[in-house]
């Protein structure tokens, strides 16, 4: 490479840099003496190697880093060229020499990682890839963006107004959104940069993916990760319901309670019982573990048979119809499409025992509500757990006023562990795209 293909490579200030011997100059120099925020890359590559804030002054005449923002992104390796055993550092991407890393630094390792000023391209934070986040759901999740990514946040734990999120998300080459974000046509007309939407969520029926993969745009979600927390959330909902754990709650709260009563809130056991479980995915299978270990017979409907479920589980197939008839606690797992919407209706609950109970954790619109609530006000079933609503976060008025239904605020994946763990995919999605490469959870349609 001559001088004049290395200038336009290099910002003024690197280029002058690189011309320099650097065992002679001292540190404070224009360009390593910037307090500019951004990210190091590797000139071969454009890996993001360090960032800004890791940088200090070791006195070497090089600049030093405490750490790389990402140990995949090195090799390390013995040196002898020196007649002494020192260990260089190598990009991974391109296999070219960056410096040294030594043991006598500030880093959390006690580590100073002395890097050739020519290998590195400093990018300005205000010239990093852009990132809106519509919903802070962890921030280790967001400091782990910020590493790499010129970062927004939407800063209220609600939903972003519609007008403020087309708005932001016109210079965005990311976001992160959350089930409240609408990605309709919209949407995709305003990101007209968006590389992917990473949702933080299992499901993705807030984005219109055939559309968006229609138009190049990347979809992700974040399933696997919340797996058990969900189908905890469901059997606490079924034996909430089936001990009317709410009901005497409340019972007790208002002051009624004035001696024991060999009447008054009995419930159902769970041993013997059979579970019935619609949606053989992840989260079902997870519920039905936990059903057998309380030796509940388990029976499943799924759009098609799944040989590994019943292994797994040892469940048994059902035809909707026999499940329904038969199941005593019957626990929603399927995504929400055209085939699933109002799946549960009058017409089945005709067909269940007038002791069932139902649990839904999915998507609301898998039930007819007000189906629903009819059924509940009937005794047409023993009662039901909602986690989920038809027009979330609008819920049926009747509902609120029965004692025969457990109603919570979409918290199913609602665990510290849980919500961090989907932050973080949700990021390294984001991640993996912005780096050229596909996400690690990508949704297809």
């Amino acid at each position: 490479m001559n001088k004049e293909e290395l200038k336009k490579m290099l910002t003024p200030i690197q280029y002058r840099v690189t011309q320099e011997n650097a065992t002679e100059r001292p540190f404070e120099n224009e360009y390593w003496d910037n307090k500019e925020e951004g990210l190091y890359v590797d000139i071969v590559s454009g890996e993001p190697l360090f960032s800004s804030e890791d940088k200090f002054d070791s006195g070497c005449g090089w600049p030093s880093f405490k750490k790389p923002v990402s140990q995949d992104s090195l090799i390390e390796k013995t040196d002898m060229s020196h007649g002494m055993a020192r260990t260089e550092v190598r990009s991974r991407k391109a296999d070219s020499h960056l410096g040294h890393v030594f043991d006598d630094g500030p880093g959390p390792e006690g580590l100073r990682y002395c890097i050739n000023s020519a290998s590195l391209r400093f990018i300005p934070k205000n010239e990093l890839p852009r990132v809106y986040v519509t919903r802070v759901v962890d921030w280790e999740a967001i400091e782990f963006l910020k590493r790499y990514f010129n970062v927004k946040v939407y800063g209220e734990d609600s939903a972003v107004p519609r007008d403020e999120f087309l708005d932001r998300i016109k210079d965005a080459d990311a976001v992160i959104t959350v089930p409240t974000d609408r990605i309709d046509t919209v949407a995709l007309d305003a990101g007209r940069n968006v590389k992917i939407f990473s949702n933080c969520a299992v499901g993705y029926d807030n984005i219109d993916v055939a559309e968006a993969t229609r138009r190049g745009i990347l979809v992700s979600n974040t399933p696997e990760v919340l797996n058990g927390t969900t189908a905890e959330l469901a059997f606490a909902l079924m034996l909430g319901c089936a001990r009317r754990v709410v009901d005497a709650d409340r019972y007790t709260r208002e002051g009624k309670f004035r001696e024991w009563s060999a009447t008054k809130f009995l419930g159902y056991d769970l041993k013997g019982k059979t579970v019935g479980i619609i949606g053989a995915g992840r989260i079902g299978s997870a519920f039905a573990k936990m059903c057998s270990a309380f030796e509940m017979k388990v029976i499943y409907h799924n759009r098609k048979r799944n040989s590994d479920f019943e292994k797994e589980t040892g469940a048994e197939y059902a035809v909707l119809e026999e499940l329904l008839r038969e199941s005593d606690f019957i626990s929603l797992h399927p995504p929400l499409t055209e085939s699933t919407r109002h799946m549960i209706g009058d017409k089945e609950f005709s067909m269940m025992k007038r002791n069932a109970v139902l649990i839904n954790t999915s998507r609301g619109p898998v039930i007819d509500e007000k189906a629903l609530v009819r059924a509940l006000k009937e005794k047409k079933i023993f009662g039901a757990g909602l986690d989920v609503y038809e027009n979330e976060p609008e819920i049926e008025e009747e509902l609120k006023a029965l004692d025969n239904v457990i109603l919570l605020p979409h918290i199913g994946s609602a665990t510290k562990e849980t919500r961090r763990k989907m932050a973080m995919l949700a990021a390294a999605n984001v991640y993996e795209v912005l780096s050229g490469r596909t996400p690690k959870t990508p949704v297809t349609e």
